[in-house]
C-alpha cells in the first residue's frame, strides 16, 4: 500500500547507511569474509521488509527456518537467537529442498498476488533440475519470483541457468545503488 511504501522510504536511509558500512567493510576481504558481510546485509534488508511491509522471512541453507519474528525483536538476546538460528547460513545451501519445504508448510503464504524474494548467489547443493521443479510449482500458484543476488549479472550456477524463464526478475543487491533500485521490484 502507499502507506507501506512511505514507511519503507523512511527507513531506506538507515538501510543504505548499513549497506554502505557493510560494503566498505567488505573491500579487500577474501570471498568467505565478503560472503559473511553480504549475508549480514541481506539479513538487515530482510529485517526492514519484515518491519515495514510485514513480510514473512525465512532463512534457508540445509533447511528452511522462519526468522521473521526474530527479526522484528530488538536487543542482545534477540540478536543472539538470530545468530544461533542462522548458523551455517551461506554454506551447503539446498535451495530446491527449502522451496519444497516452503510449499509444503506455508501454503497460504505463496500464491496469487504474492512475490517471493529469493536472496541467494544461486549455488544449490540439490540436483540442478530440482530447482526448476520447485520454481514451476511456485509459478503454477501464481507467485511472482524475484531473485536478489550479490553479482553484476544473474547467478551463474547450473541450477539457476536452467530456471531463467521461471524467474520474473534478477536484481543485484549488494551495494547502496542496487538497494535504491529495489523499490522498483517490490509488490
Amino acid at each position: 500500500t502507499a502507506l507501506d511504501f512511505a514507511r519503507l522510504k523512511e527507513t531506506a536511509q538507515t538501510l543504505q547507511n548499513s549497506a554502505a558500512s557493510l560494503h566498505q567493510a567488505a573491500a579487500g576481504l577474501n570471498d568467505e569474509a565478503t560472503t559473511a558481510i553480504v549475508n549480514r546485509l541481506y539479513l538487515r534488508l530482510a529485517r526492514v521488509l519484515a518491519e515495514v511491509l510485514g513480510a514473512r522471512v525465512y532463512v534457508f541453507h540445509t533447511h528452511l527456518l522462519s526468522v521473521g519474528e526474530l527479526l522484528r525483536r530488538t536487543g542482545q538476546r534477540a540478536g543472539e537467537r538470530l545468530k544461533a538460528a542462522t548458523a551455517g547460513f551461506g554454506s551447503g545451501t539446498r535451495i530446491a529442498g527449502c522451496l519444497e519445504q516452503l510449499l509444503a508448510t506455508a501454503r497460504g503464504q505463496v500464491g496469487r498476488a504474492r512475490t517471493l524474494l529469493l536472496f541467494s548467489d544461486g549455488y544449490d547443493s540439490d540436483p540442478p533440475e530440482q530447482l526448476a521443479v520447485q520454481l514451476t510449482r511456485l509459478r503454477a500458484r501464481g507467485t511472482r519470483i524475484v531473485w536478489l543476488h550479490p553479482g553484476a549479472g544473474p547467478p551463474e550456477s547450473r541450477a539457476v541457468a536452467g530456471c531463467v524463464g521461471l524467474i520474473d526478475r534478477f536484481v543485484r543487491a549488494d551495494n547502496v545503488a542496487s538497494l535504491q533500485r529495489l523499490a522498483e521490484v517490490l509488490p
